[in-house]
């Protein structure tokens, strides 16, 4: 569930590690989520689905502390994944991705070892 933590541009950015605190942990985060998801939108285009949602600022502070357990949180994140799958399930470009079918595994060491030849 993304935060979407940004800064203001009149934001001191010359602080310590104490200033910003748990700020710069959601930052982090934040930046992180969306590079990737531009670099995968770039790369693979229509083959590429995100399955996300956006989080209210009432519903961050229910899980901006994700380690502590809460009824709020759990309501919010359980909440928030039904929303995001069906928004999803009824998009006609991911209709594609709900008919493919995985084609059978090859094991090639182990126990469940269906072949005798390596080409790997």
């Amino acid at each position: 569930m993304t935060i979407g933590a940004t800064i203001r541009g009149d934001t001191n950015l010359d602080r310590g590690f104490g200033k910003w605190g748990g700020d710069l942990f959601d930052l982090v985060i934040s930046a992180q989520e969306s590079s990737v998801d531009y670099m995968l939108r770039q790369s693979l285009g229509d083959d590429y689905f995100q399955i996300d949602d956006q989080a209210t600022p009432d519903q961050s502070k229910d899980v901006e502390a994700l380690d502590r357990v809460s009824v709020g949180a759990t309501n919010t994140l359980r909440d928030r994944g039904i929303h995001a799958a069906q928004r999803v399930l009824g998009n006609h470009r991911f209709q594609p991705f709900r008919e493919h079918r995985a084609g059978e595994p090859t094991f090639y060491h182990g126990p469940n070892k269906n072949t005798q030849e390596a080409t790997c």
